[in-house]
């Protein structure tokens, strides 16, 4: 379980400039592509009740994912030399689920066999950038009270919204690893 942290709840950070809280530094930025991005990877359909933080009990697909695809990601063609890993969570093809792809960039957008693809699409997006102790605080407690607080506190205060999908963007997907960034492209709330 993750401790909540209560002051997220009550501060708003501006733009490029880092809030340090209990055991972790969050910074929010703006980044704009001006050409598309490609990953390839594997993709997992799971219940949403059972999304990381959802409290629900069960298997860790997200894990699954990503173990499979680091068992594999040397035998994969067409991947990047030392691009980004990328997570994205984005809607289901049923209700009651949502998607997730695990996978690393990729030089184009052609799929290889036995793989998904996932393309981040040209355009302005809210990056959140953050880092914990360890890798473990990192994809779990310290990914969690990001989630929250851009989505829960800092969008709506600058409102905005977001479209229907949330990258975690790694520069590597290791145990080494204490950094990472949230990216969301956002929608202006009338």
């Amino acid at each position: 379980f993750c401790k909540p942290q209560l002051l997220f709840n009550y501060t708003l950070v501006d733009e490029n400039v880092p809030l340090i809280t209990d055991g972790i530094v969050i910074e929010i930025s703006r980044r704009h592509l001006s050409s598309p991005q490609f990953f390839i990877g594997l993709t997992v359909e799971e219940p949403i009740d059972q999304m990381p933080g959802g409290g629900e009990p069960g298997v860790d697909g997200l894990s699954k994912v990503w173990d499979a695809f680091h068992n594999d990601k040397h035998l994969i063609p067409g991947l990047k030399d030392g691009g980004d890993e990328l997570g994205a969570a984005y809607g289901g093809t049923k209700p009651g689920y949502y998607s997730y792809f695990g996978g690393a960039e990729a030089i184009s957008g052609e799929a290889a066999e036995g793989y998904s693809t996932w393309e981040l699409a040209e355009g302005e997006y809210i990056a959140c950038s953050f880092e914990a102790a360890d890798f473990e605080h990192l994809v779990t407690d310290a990914l969690y009270k990001a989630q929250r607080y851009i989505f829960e506190m800092w969008l709506p205060n600058h409102k905005l919204s977001s479209k229907p999908f949330s990258i975690e963007r790694y520069a590597n997907h290791s145990p080494d690893t204490t950094s990472m960034e949230i990216w969301v492209m956002p929608v202006p709330i009338d």
